[in-house]
């Protein structure tokens, strides 16, 4: 074989080597705004979603979002993965220009991965609107700037977020309150809040320069959670002079459990013999010495949220599914750590743009070394 073709085998052999490891699909791959309108139509009609009366399901990941502008109705992500950009929201669900009041959303989310977005789960109500019968549940929400937030300026209540994996975001569950009146009602159980800036933060969105609660009486019921390895586990935001919020972190029996709490259990109840304090306003009486089963505690929670019935519908659907790329039950470890299915395609694009200028500056390297060498030997000869 001379040395020229050599070289050209070599170029062609190198250039397999990366399209096989970059595929151009990926690079092509869009960024998907998907929308569930108020009539119950998907936008657009491609998005991999099917409908069965009320209830929505994923039938592959999805490189984009989805935005909820219908109520009463589960969205389920069996198991497959929303991916972001690092910017907008994964899920948002808000009742859209406010032409209606509403008095409730009754939305479910359940079994998603939601990963690389400014917000991953984003629940909000203008005001007048009142967010009611929300739950989030059994989601991997990982690696986005909020994890989930719940926003309104006039109040909520009767909400769960239940059975979640909140890991590794700048701050995992953000609950910022109405300027009217005191809240309650709202459960936050059995959740992994574990790697964040921040586990929970919380923000009184009252009248800055007015009359101001002190606390202010958010009410909502957190326990049984697990909250490890954050660098702040709760924080009480302010913007200009607002309040602290009280929250109550029990159920008058058991707690959280919290990995920096140094307290002991000399009668081996499993609770902690001394309270674990947040602040003056928020404080575990009963903190959990080992971590829990939050799968199981899911399971056993006393009053689980119920989720509307699928009604029947003419449109067809699929006889079978494609396997999702996770299923629920594999949920991933406190510490997530990035494997290759995780890249994006951005970051796709980036590395195989810079592996084709490597080779293509290599080859021509090669092919000139190779022709002087050539000249050189002709000239000796």
């Amino acid at each position: 074989m001379s040395r020229t073709a050599f070289a050209l085998t070599l170029i062609v052999l190198l250039s397999a080597a990366t399209a096989t490891r970059y595929p151009v699909a990926a690079v092509a791959q869009p960024f998907e705004a998907i929308t569930i309108k108020a009539d119950g139509s998907i936008t657009p009609e491609t998005a991999p979603i099917t409908q069965n009366g009320n209830v929505y399901t994923l039938t592959s990941d999805i490189w984009g979002s989805i935005t909820v502008e219908k109520f009463n109705i589960v969205i389920d992500g069996a198991g497959y993965t929303l991916q972001g950009n690092g910017t907008w929201r994964g899920i948002q669900i808000f009742n859209p220009y406010n032409v209606t009041v509403r008095r409730s959303y009754d939305v479910t989310v359940k079994n998603f991965n939601i990963k690389g977005f400014e917000e991953g789960i984003d629940v909000f109500g203008y005001w007048g609107n009142i967010i009611s019968g929300v739950v989030i549940s059994g989601n991997n929400v990982t690696n986005n700037s909020v994890g989930i937030r719940f926003s309104s300026y006039e109040r909520y209540s009767n909400n769960t977020i239940i059975g979640n994996r909140v890991l590794g975001n700048n701050r995992g569950i953000v609950m910022e309150m109405g300027h009217v009146g005191d809240e309650s009602g709202n459960i936050v159980y059995a959740n992994q809040i574990a790697d964040n800036q921040v586990g929970m933060w919380f923000l009184w969105l009252g009248d800055y320069y007015g009359w101001k609660p002190n606390p202010f009486e958010m009410k909502n019921r957190i326990y049984c959670n697990n909250f490890v390895n954050n660098h702040q586990n709760v924080v009480n935001a302010h913007v200009i002079y607002d309040p602290d919020c009280a929250n109550v972190w029990d159920n008058d029996a058991v707690g959280n459990f919290w990995s920096d709490y140094d307290g002991i259990d000399g009668d081996n109840n499993g609770i902690g013999d001394t309270k674990y304090t947040i602040d003056s306003n928020n404080i575990d009486r009963y903190p959990l010495m080992v971590p829990v089963d939050i799968s199981q505690k899911a399971l056993d929670f006393p009053t689980a949220p119920a989720t509307p019935t699928p009604i029947p519908t003419p449109t067809a659907t699929p006889n079978s599914l494609p396997t999702p790329s996770v299923q629920p039950s594999q949920l991933p470890s406190s510490s997530p750590q990035e494997t290759e299915s995780d890249t994006n395609p951005f970051q796709t694009t980036i590395a195989l743009i810079a592996s084709l200028i490597a080779v293509v500056t290599a080859s021509g390297g090669l092919l000139v070394y190779l022709k002087k060498r050539h000249s050189r030997t002709e000239t000796a000869r």
